[in-house]
């Protein structure tokens, strides 16, 4: 008794599998927040949020204001596929980086550090 598969070809295979290894690893991910039920923008798959820094320019004080009106003091960003808590209560502030500290230390990942002297002084970049 031989096991006989049927005849397709590798197009047809790929064709099947990349859309859905697409939607586990780049789609999924982007709903966290969603999940959590924190707002935010809507991002992108990929590129997450980053597609809309680029567009209205990575340091956009009145984009960061408008983001702050509609979603809250609190709410989710995706840059790239890291998702990012963007904080503005202050309370909540002294909570995570005085009272909290050792439970929120090493919050920016290294590919999104620059690893110079005045970055490194930084309050939110400590580590410990």
């Amino acid at each position: 008794m031989s096991l006989e598969l049927p005849d397709c070809s590798l197009t047809w295979i790929l064709l099947v599998f990349l859309p859905i290894l697409f939607y586990i690893y780049a789609i999924r991910p982007l709903s966290l927040f969603k999940k959590m039920g924190v707002p935010g923008p809507q991002p992108w798959p990929v590129v997450g949020g980053l597609f809309d820094a680029l567009r209205r320019g990575l340091w956009d004080i009145d984009g960061n204001v408008k983001n702050l009106k509609q979603y809250g003091e609190v709410f989710g960003a995706y840059f790239g596929g890291t998702p990012t808590l963007i904080v503005s209560d202050p309370e909540m502030l002294r909570e995570i980086l005085i009272k909290q500290f050792q439970n929120f230390s090493r919050r920016n990942h290294e590919s999104m550090t620059l690893n110079t002297t005045p970055n490194g002084r930084y309050l939110i970049s400590l580590s410990g």
